[in-house]
């Protein structure tokens, strides 16, 4: 079975990928301009973004004046902010829907076609210095995005690198850790 996947199904998969790929990224070569632009305004404007994760260390976004900080959560990092509607939200493709917060807690919802198509184009058409590995995981998903959108500085929060599988096979992530008491 294992050759199976390794011989046809992986190669099929890959495929299929490079094509949404270069279909996705149809639409940003034709508003290449305009994205170029808006990501020298946010470079230009010194823009910084602070990139949540679900570690207990996001509790710690009260201890940092964020004015003029946007702030992207990711999965359950949202739980975190009770007084301050985030201006970002991503979330893993496999993140259960049902966890997915309102839209009253965020003012933008980062799509999987923004996070991984249109960065991979964006990366390709304007020749950047890296390519970005998307999908891999939440925090390189949100980190690449905020390269491609042109921030001048990024800070992380709550990215503790404390996984623990069975937390996430039951679907309920870091949510007590960021719970508050």
């Amino acid at each position: 079975m294992l050759g199976l996947k390794k011989h046809i199904y992986n190669p099929i998969r890959d495929v299929i990928k490079k094509i949404k790929e270069h279909l996705f990224g149809i639409e940003t070569f034709i508003k290449l301009k305009e994205y170029k632009k808006s990501r020298n305004e946010i470079y230009n404007g010194e823009k910084n973004i602070l990139l949540v994760g679900s570690g207990k260390s996001a509790l710690e976004y009260k201890k940092h004046n964020l004015k003029n900080v946007d702030v992207l959560a990711v999965n359950n990092s949202i739980k975190a902010f009770d007084d301050l509607v985030v201006d970002y939200y991503l979330c893993a493709t496999d993140f259960p829907k049902n966890e997915i917060p309102k839209k009253n807690f965020y003012k933008e919802k980062i799509s999987k076609y923004n996070f991984r198509y249109h960065t991979l184009a964006f990366a390709k058409y304007c020749n950047l210095p890296f390519r970005p590995l998307v999908g891999k995981t939440i925090f390189l998903d949100s980190l690449n995005w905020a390269f491609t959108k042109g921030y001048k500085k990024i800070y992380l929060l709550g990215f503790d690198h404390d996984y623990n599988p069975n937390r996430v096979k039951n679907g309920t992530g870091n949510m007590k850790r960021i719970t508050k008491n």
